[in-house]
């Protein structure tokens, strides 16, 4: 095996670590120049990867190829932003992989709100059992 081989393999196997680390270190922006930025260049990205995608971090919360389409900006529900950011803007879940969680907090059409259950796949502001708005606007 080649250096070049050997450096390759032990990259992949930092990458495949800090993939792993709690999603608020990794919005630190400490970390921004250790992933891959998304390519167009189609191949498949797991999920749970963490990809760069316009200055800042992204997890994939489905399997999804790497194409056009299937940035966060054109399709926002396949990527969760990592962000210390404490009320993050909702995105509608795909399923009970990214749905949210009791507690959770996001705001939604200029106004702040908290998840009620866990498992919350509901749109903010249409249910007062599933999201309760947090006092004040943005």
């Amino acid at each position: 095996m080649s250096i070049l081989d050997e450096a390759r393999a032990m990259r992949a196997k930092y990458i495949a670590l800090a993939q792993n680390a709690p999603d608020e270190q990794l919005a630190s922006g400490d970390y921004l120049s250790v992933f891959d930025p998304l390519s167009g260049d189609g191949s498949l990205i797991p999920a749970r990867s963490v990809r760069r995608y316009e200055g800042a971090l992204y997890r994939a919360n489905v399997d999804c190829w790497d194409t056009a389409e299937n940035t966060p900006n054109a399709a926002p529900n396949l990527w969760t932003r990592l962000t210390l950011d404490e009320w993050p803007a909702w995105v509608r879940p795909t399923g009970a992989h990214d749905a949210y969680n009791a507690g959770d907090k996001v705001t939604h059409n200029g106004r702040r709100y908290l998840s009620q259950i866990d498992g919350n796949t509901a749109e903010p502001g249409t249910d007062e059992r599933w999201w309760q708005e947090a006092s004040g606007q943005i």
